[in-house]
């Protein structure tokens, strides 16, 4: 497939609901391209976590595997550097073709200065909080921000569980990026049991891994979790 021009579904700091971000971490490590282009068919981002085996426990992809993917996909690629010191992979990051890059708020002691230098490099900037981060900082970057992602579970041995306060999190978060146009992201254990709840307290798009794949048909899922945020 040749490159081509990434499509924009939520636009620079215009949120839209209901949008839902596949995560590449639950498909086949062995055929990420195929996946990116079944993915592209249904869902309205691609989501990459970066992940470095210090900061988060899990050991990913790094930069050259969005390099690579990106004449597989049109959609958006939304990358997440759960990294130390994620600005010194700012740079290479967004040439390898991200075009939201968010970094956790733990890994940066500026998280100003970093959110001001991913729109530098021409992408939109997201800021995540781990679950046990307090989001006490949002009133004073929501004017900088174009997305917040919280996550919704924490690594563990059986696979990342879906942690049951999530919705209250959401309503805190909104709360206090007020009237910001910042769009909020979960991530971690989302599908059709918990999304509706989430979106009800105001989160906009959904990260969704190892629910697209279940069965083995992704346009499935994809459609049921799509009709359970509808309604």
């Amino acid at each position: 497939m040749g490159e081509r021009k990434a499509r924009d579904p939520r636009g620079a700091r215009n949120p839209r609901k209901a949008l839902i971000s596949a995560s590449l971490a639950a498909a086949d490590q062995a055929a990420l391209g195929a996946a990116a282009e079944e993915l592209s068919r249904h869902v309205d981002l691609i989501h990459i976590d970066l992940e470095d085996g210090s900061f988060s426990p899990n050991l990913t992809v790094g930069p050259f595997v969005v390099r690579d993917l990106r004449p597989h996909s049109r959609l958006p690629f939304e990358v997440h550097l759960m990294l130390r010191h994620p600005e010194d992979h700012l740079p290479e990051v967004a040439l390898a073709g991200a075009d939201i890059i968010v970094v956790n708020v733990e890994a940066c002691p500026y998280p100003l200065r970093t959110i001001r230098l991913i729109r530098s490099l021409g992408k939109r900037a997201g800021l995540a909080f781990n679950w046990g981060t307090p989001l006490g900082a949002l009133p004073y970057l929501a004017g900088e921000l174009d997305c917040l992602l919280l996550l919704t579970s924490e690594p563990d041995l059986e696979g990342q569980k879906y942690i049951e306060g999530a919705p209250a999190r959401v309503a805190e978060a909104k709360r206090l990026l007020g009237a910001a146009p910042v769009a909020i992201i979960v991530d971690g254990g989302v599908g059709e049991a918990n999304a509706a709840a989430l979106a009800d307290q105001g989160a906009t798009e959904f990260v969704v891994g190892r629910y697209l794949w279940r069965g083995g048909d992704v346009a499935n899922n994809v459609s049921r979790l799509r009709t359970v945020l509808e309604d």
